[in-house]
């Protein structure tokens, strides 16, 4: 079951069928929460579907495409960017964290989802993401991540 669960879910998200990789995580998700990549996928979905909610670019739009192993890569990225803002890191390594968030767009809902997840005090994250943010010029994106930072704290 395992390699045919699996190779149907990276069918579903090669091919662009979010919606239905969704709801087959959601339906899988306790039989399947020993493997890493579903759970991985579990949570990028639920991030989707709040990207979607919103009218936002979702994770699954970025320039990278719909290969599934790009994807985890491009998941475990952004959490390493992200505890580089937990750690307070210096500017010049913080700015190239934007500047890939930028590139690649990932939303702030999924910037917030993942640092949950990811960071052991997302608020610190948080606190930096809005320092930097501002330093950029993106008053908007610095003002949700001033907020995100209060309501951890």
């Amino acid at each position: 079951m395992h390699n045919n669960c699996k190779e149907s879910l990276y069918e579903m998200i090669r091919t662009g069928r979010f919606a239905d990789a969704a709801s087959f995580t959601g339906q899988h998700i306790k039989e399947h929460q020993d493997e890493e990549y579903f759970v991985l996928f579990y949570i990028l979905f639920r991030i989707w579907e709040e990207e979607r909610q919103a009218g936002t670019p979702d994770i699954f739009s970025s320039p990278l495409g719909h290969d599934p192993d790009t994807l985890l890569e491009h998941y475990t990225q952004i959490k390493l960017c992200l505890r580089r803002f937990e750690y307070q890191m210096a500017d010049e390594i913080l700015d190239e964290a934007i500047q890939y968030f930028n590139a690649y767009q990932v939303s702030p809902y999924a910037l917030y989802r993942i640092a949950q997840f990811a960071c052991i005090k997302p608020s610190a994250a948080f606190c930096e993401l809005a320092r930097m943010y501002k330093a950029a010029g993106q008053q908007e994106l610095a003002a949700v991540f001033r907020q995100a930072a209060e309501g951890e704290g």
